[in-house]
């Protein structure tokens, strides 16, 4: 029999909104039950007012880690990406936030822990210790990040530039990176809306990429977030294999 094994949780002392407001935050019995139950509802109502359509599901791994990048031009995206989790992952997948917008208050913020798993990422402010904590429990503890390196929504459905916070995540690493592209979603709940329409959405999951191979510093970090961007575009409409690659090195 395997000996049982006592380990502190990570946010162990942190309490309230600071607790939900934390890198190291972990799912609590009422946060798992929670999230789960969102779950359930977000997915019905993504298939039936948005007719989602899911191209590629089998090259999200089943279980972590990993990394999921795409395009970001609504609300609507972190949602979908985390309806995709596997069963086992539904509450170890992790949408990183834009801390001004989803943890401007304790009540938002608490509202984004519970129903979307969010943690924050405070744009422009991001300190390194911040980074290595996500960098460590994502290898450590296995688990999924949603992330959207544009770093903000775009307002014309146009895909930016990726920012280098990606890289310091993943570079020197041998965590799946898998590219998406999300289509239909800008039309459906644009930034300038309150309120969803109906409309239909797809999404398109591209073969899964690793950093391994690239620094784990600022060289490192761009030439990650100009190759995932280019991962990215390069899912558009493309329903591919399960088959891992390696992001190349710039000589």
């Amino acid at each position: 029999m395997k000996e049982w094994k006592y380990e502190t949780a990570r946010d162990h002392g942190e309490v309230g909104v600071k607790r939900m407001e934390s890198v190291r935050r972990e799912m609590g019995l009422i946060g798992a039950v929670t999230c789960r139950i969102w779950s359930m509802f977000i997915r019905t109502y993504l298939r039936s007012m948005h007719r989602l359509e899911v191209h590629g599901k089998n090259n999200i791994p089943k279980q972590g880690p990993f990394v999921l990048v795409a395009n970001h031009t609504s609300h609507l995206d972190a949602l979908i990406l985390g309806s995709l989790a596997s069963e086992t992952m539904r509450d170890r997948v992790f949408s990183i936030a834009a801390g001004d917008v989803f943890f401007k208050d304790g009540v938002r913020g608490t509202a984004s822990a519970l129903l979307i798993n969010a943690l924050p990422m405070k744009r422009g402010k991001m300190g390194r210790h911040a980074m290595t904590d996500l960098r460590t429990r994502l290898v450590e503890d296995k688990v999924g990040y949603v992330i959207f390196p544009e770093g903000t929504r775009a307002r014309d459905g146009h895909l930016g530039d990726f920012k280098a916070g990606i890289g310091m995540l993943v570079c020197d690493t041998d965590v799946p990176v898998i590219p998406c592209w999300i289509e239909g979603a800008w039309k459906a709940w644009p930034s300038n809306k309150k309120i969803p329409n109906r409309g239909k959405i797809s999404i398109s999951i591209g073969q899964p990429k690793t950093a391994q191979d690239l620094s784990n510093d600022m060289k490192g970090w761009k030439e990650c977030a100009a190759q995932l961007k280019d991962a990215v575009l390069q899912t558009q409409n493309q329903n591919t294999p399960q088959s891992n690659q390696v992001l190349a090195k710039n000589h």
